[in-house]
Parts: C-alpha cells; sequence; structure tokens
C-alpha cells in the first residue's frame, strides 16, 4: 500500500451515513469531523494539519473501506468528478447533520449554511437579488428564494433544532423583502449597508466607467474643437473681438467686486462699456457700487471737519466740492439715507435749496422715513417756504407725533400760511 493518498480523487463523506455508528479510533473520527459537509483532498487535510503526511494514505483508505466516506473522482467505479463545491473551507458540525430530522443531507447544509451567514449577509445577497433591482424584480426574487425555507414546506415533517434555523431564515427574508419594497426603508438601508456586488454588477459597473470615460473624451475633444472655431472667428470678425474684450473686462470686474477691491472693479467695467455698450447696464451697476462706497468714505471726512469750526472755514470750498460730489452719487443710487445725510451737510454749509432738493428725493425714496421728511423741514424753513414746510413737517409728525422739533416748525408753517 502506498505511504500517499493519489492526488487525483477527492474524499467526501456520504449522503445517509451515520458517522455515529461506524467503530473509527480516534484519529479517523478527526479526519471525518473536518471532512464532514465539504469535498477535500488528503493534500487538504494534510496542509491543515488534521493527519499527518506519513498517516494520510492508511486513514483514508480505513475510512473508505469502512464507509465513512468516499473517494470520488474520475476514472474510478462509482465515482464521480469533483465539481465547484458552494460549501468550500466550511466546517458543519457532525452532529447537526447526523441529527434525526426529516431532511436530506443537502437541505441540512443548505439550512446552516444560510443561518451561519444571516449576521453577514446583505438583504440583496439574502434574497439573491441585484441592488439595481426594480421593485418588480425583487419580489420576484423574494419569491423564489423563501419558498425553499417557507414553513409549509416542510408541512408535518420532523425538524428537529433546524426548525428555529428554518424560521429564523425566513423571518430575515420577509424583513428583508419588506424593506426592499419600501423606497423610503430601502434608500436609508442603502446609505449604510455594506453590499456585496454580484459579478454582473461588477462587469456592469466597468462598463459604464468605460462608457464614460469615453463621454468624457468626447466632450473634452468637442469643447476644443470649439474654441478653435471660435478663435477663428474671432480673428476673421473685429467686431466679435471687441465683444469678447468687453466680457472679459466685465468678467475681469466682477472678480474684482467679489474680492472687495471696488475701485479696481469700476475701472474694469468702464473700459467694458468702452468695447460694448450693450453691457452698460451691468458695468454701471459695478461701477456705482464703488462710487456708494467712496461716497461714504467722504462722508465720514465731512463729518469730521464740520465737527471743527475752524477746519470748516479754511475749507468751504472743498467741503462744497466733495458735498456736490457725493450728493451725485446719491442722487443717482437712489439711496435714500445718503441722501438725508447729504441734505445735513448742505444746511450746515447754508445750501437750503440744494439741500430740499436731495431731502426731497429721499422722501420720494422712501415716504415712512421720518429722517427724510425732517430734512425737508428744515431745508424749508431755511428757505422760508411755508407751504413745504407745512407739509413736510405735518408728514413728519405723523410718523413721529411726539417729536418736539417737529411740532415747533409745524407751528411755524401754520402760522406763515
Amino acid at each position: 500500500m502506498s505511504t500517499t493518498p493519489e492526488p487525483e480523487f477527492a474524499y467526501e463523506v456520504g449522503a445517509g451515513v451515520d458517522i455515529t455508528k461506524l467503530p473509527l479510533t480516534p484519529e479517523e473520527g478527526v479526519v471525518v469531523s473536518r471532512i464532514l459537509g465539504r469535498r477535500v483532498t488528503a493534500d487538504d487535510l494534510v496542509k491543515e494539519s488534521v493527519v499527518p503526511q506519513a498517516r494520510a494514505a492508511s486513514v483514508l483508505e480505513s475510512l473508505v473501506r469502512k464507509g465513512a466516506v468516499l473517494r470520488v473522482g474520475a476514472g474510478r467505479p462509482g465515482g464521480h468528478a469533483a465539481g465547484p463545491d458552494p460549501y468550500k473551507g466550511i466546517v458543519f458540525s457532525m452532529v447537526d447533520l447526523s441529527e434525526p430530522a426529516d431532511l436530506t443531507e443537502d437541505q441540512r447544509k443548505r439550512i446552516l449554511f444560510f443561518d451561519m451567514n444571516l449576521e453577514s449577509w446583505s438583504h440583496y445577497k439574502l434574497l439573491g437579488s441585484k441592488r439595481t433591482a426594480t421593485p418588480a424584480e425583487v419580489k420576484v426574487a423574494y419569491f423564489k428564494s423563501s419558498k425553499e425555507f417557507h414553513p409549509d414546506a416542510f408541512f408535518r415533517k420532523n425538524l428537529g433544532s433546524f426548525r428555529e434555523r428554518l424560521d429564523r431564515i425566513f423571518r430575515a427574508m420577509k424583513t428583508a423583502y419588506d424593506t426592499l419594497q419600501d423606497p423610503q426603508k430601502r434608500a436609508k438601508y442603502d446609505e449604510t449597508a455594506i453590499i456585496e456586488l454580484t459579478p454582473e454588477e461588477e462587469a456592469e459597473l466597468e462598463r459604464l466607467a468605460a462608457d464614460k470615460r469615453k463621454a468624457d473624451d468626447a466632450k473634452r475633444r468637442d469643447e476644443r474643437n470649439a474654441d478653435r472655431m471660435k478663435d477663428q472667428r474671432l480673428k476673421r470678425n473685429p467686431m466679435a473681438e471687441r465683444i469678447k474684450k468687453a466680457r472679459d473686462y466685465l468678467r475681469m470686474a466682477e472678480d474684482a467686486q467679489r474680492a472687495g477691491k471696488l475701485d479696481e472693479a469700476a475701472n474694469h467695467a468702464r473700459l467694458a462699456v468702452g468695447y460694448d455698450e450693450s453691457i452698460k447696464g451691468k458695468a454701471d451697476a459695478i461701477v456705482l457700487v464703488a462710487e456708494r462706497a467712496r461716497a461714504a468714505t467722504m462722508m465720514k471726512r465731512i463729518q469730521q471737519i464740520i465737527a471743527s469750526p475752524s477746519d470748516m472755514r479754511d475749507l468751504a470750498d472743498e467741503l462744497n466740492r466733495v458735498a456736490d460730489e457725493v450728493a451725485e452719487v446719491a442722487a443717482r443710487a437712489n439711496d435714500g439715507p445718503l441722501l438725508c445725510e447729504v441734505s445735513s451737510v448742505l444746511m450746515k454749509l447754508k445750501r437750503p435749496v440744494r439741500a430740499a432738493k436731495l431731502a426731497q428725493q429721499a422722501a420720494d425714496v422712501d415716504s415712512r422715513n421720518p429722517r427724510a421728511w425732517e430734512a425737508l423741514a428744515e431745508a424749508a424753513h431755511a428757505d422760508s417756504k411755508w407751504a413745504i414746510l407745512l407739509r413736510a413737517s405735518d408728514r413728519w409728525l405723523q410718523l413721529e407725533p411726539g417729536n418736539a422739533r417737529a411740532k415747533e416748525l409745524h407751528k411755524v408753517g401754520k402760522r406763515q400760511t
């Protein structure tokens, strides 16, 4: 007898074999327990340190003689070629496989296999479905998978401890089905679950990725062609070149404005209008923002000078010039608060007529602003415009009934008209 098993053969425990009734040695019992539930070669047993290589041949030969295991492989009487083993590497309990129950060995292995993987499998794998499956496809997969483990399939059969396993599997399949059929539950499950990809899905993802790469390449190629054609048109069309420059300057103005560089933004906007009048509206809006910011800065300086009487006398001409410049910006922007502020400054510069015009514009912008009517009333009083004084002070009192100055000017207006 050879000392090493023949390598072309594998070994498995035959269906219906009751290991407990065979006269096995302790060593043979250990070897059978490692073969139980799977198909292995002698080399596998040696590599797994189940049995020494020197003993492998004699132990396996003894097990074959006692009917504990079958030798399977091509060219042997009664043998069959070894095929793919769905349970490769899994060791099933001999107690479970030999427990009295109205189940075939294959049914026992299927039940044990599903039960031991319930915690690790996703809902999709449990039902034998794909992640991209439609509700209808999920339903078909559920009925196909659950039918094997449905309690009715084992009606009036002795199942022993397998009944509890069957119940767990069937409940898990029902939970998986209920989750995947509900769009909201399914979406929430997909966010956190670790979902296995089937070989078909992996191939599909690779195909989609390849298609996307081709589409991206085609898009970039089309964009390059479009840019080349655009450049060619610009070279042949001077007007198009001017429009392009205007767009470029406008984009630079918008970028500078976002960066807080308002004076730079205004300069770019003015250059843009020089190339294309059609963008004047957008350009003027950018310029106006810069002018309003500059006007606000100038107003702070004016207020500082006015607070110092000596400076005010020395810089009267400069104050009037700056006040007029700010007034133009405020009027063009329809900025109510700035109009009121400039009107007050002009009153201090003893220019009530100009102050009244700005105050009236502020009131037109916001008729519910008491400061606008106050500025108009003060300017009208200084210019002896009694009808305007009465109208402005009356409106001022409506907005601020308890204002003493408004009451005083209202009395003057009534007395003079």
